[in-house]
């Protein structure tokens, strides 16, 4: 049981290595992230038999593009969110996606919300609260606050890539919709690359994002995925501790910044809730999101709709 421990913990550090190479690129995040999630989309297609790809029905089409754009604007509003908000804050908003889970489990997969989760859930929303407070009182103004503010709309929209992502799932396979989904997304955001931000590259930054790319969205969640169908729940539910926080340290160590401590007790309130829901959803008949919420243990950039 040591090795999948190692395994999802090897995994969070790689995705809390996306802001800052975000932060580091010479692109913005609007050029950036529809360039990676067709590059990712691609290679994973390579990789997926032909016959897997094949979505049969119109239904599955339209899902597919759906679940794709959630997973597209997923992404672009955290890159968004650390330009703005840094990299540690962006990953304290983001924390808050399993919440997020258990509230549109309703409408998208049937499970209701029952009352003994509510007080998990306010203390989630008290978390969140203090978030955006920590940044609308922070030195760097109102950019730290509207940074967490789209964090925090990211991490509602990865709710949605993530609990929809499971339906595609066991219709066509992970590796098939990981492929979709990605390109659906780089697609749709394709429309916002500035192609003259593309001279700003210097050549040796192409390797580093290339590798970035494929460790960052190809290898960690191929790894992940493999590790999460051994790994009981709990260690799941603590792995989503290690990126929020490991990447305030990268954001420290590389770009000097400071995270408030305001935000740092958002934090403790936002992943507290996600260990509560997890002790009072147990055994509980919503077995679909609370699965989900198990499986919730990701960074920005990396929806469940593409492990």
């Amino acid at each position: 049981m040591r090795r999948p421990i190692l395994i999802l913990a090897l995994c969070q550090v790689i995705w809390s290595f996306g802001g800052v190479v975000i932060q580091w690129t010479a692109l913005s995040a609007t050029t950036l992230m529809p360039l990676v999630l067709l590059a990712s989309g691609l290679f994973l297609a390579t990789l997926t038999p032909r016959h897997r790809l094949k979505l049969p029905n119109r239904r599955l089409r339209i899902e597919a593009f759906g679940f794709g754009v959630a997973n597209g604007l997923t992404n672009i509003l955290a890159a968004i969110a650390i330009t703005l908000a840094g990299v540690g804050n962006a990953s304290f908003a983001f924390a808050s996606l399993p919440l997020w889970m258990v509230i549109v489990a309703r409408p998208l997969v049937g499970d209701r919300v029952p009352q003994r989760a509510l007080p998990a859930l306010g203390l989630g929303a008290a978390g969140i609260c203090l978030l955006l407070l920590s940044g609308k009182g922070s030195n760097a103004g109102d950019q730290v606050f509207l940074g967490l503010l789209i964090g925090v709309l990211a991490a509602a929209a990865g709710s949605v890539s993530s609990l929809a992502g499971r339906r595609l799932v066991s219709k066509i396979g992970v590796d098939a919709t990981a492929a979709w989904t990605m390109l659906a997304g780089g697609l749709v955001l394709l429309p916002l690359v500035d192609p003259g931000e593309l001279g700003l590259l210097a050549w040796w930054m192409i390797p580093v994002l290339l590798v970035w790319t494929l460790a960052h969205f190809v290898l960690a969640p191929v790894l992940y995925n493999r590790s999460s169908v051994t790994a009981p729940a709990f260690m799941l539910a603590v792995a989503t501790f290690v990126n929020p926080s490991i990447a305030p340290v990268w954001g420290a160590i590389f770009y000097g910044e400071r995270v408030a401590p305001l935000a740092v007790a958002g934090l403790a309130l936002a992943l507290g809730a996600n260990v509560l829901l997890l002790v009072l959803m147990r055994g509980s008949r919503m077995t679909t999101a609370m699965e989900a919420v198990s499986h919730a243990a990701e960074s920005p950039l990396a929806p469940e709709a593409a492990r």
